[in-house]
């Protein structure tokens, strides 16, 4: 690997990890206020309806 390159991967490999831990900090602070975030689909055997209420 040249070495702009490398430093082109570590400034996305940061920012990446950076944004990652900013979203974490906000999930646990609508999961605290009693906001639940519900990422991909439903498992199975839970109907919309279910998720609703």
């Amino acid at each position: 690997m040249e070495k702009s390159n490398t430093k082109e991967f570590l400034k996305v490999a940061i920012i990446t990890f950076i944004i990652s831990i900013l979203l974490l900090f906000a999930l646990l602070t609508l999961q605290i206020n009693g906001i639940f975030v519900q990422i991909g689909t439903p498992p199975n055997g839970i109907s919309h309806q279910a998720i609703r209420m």
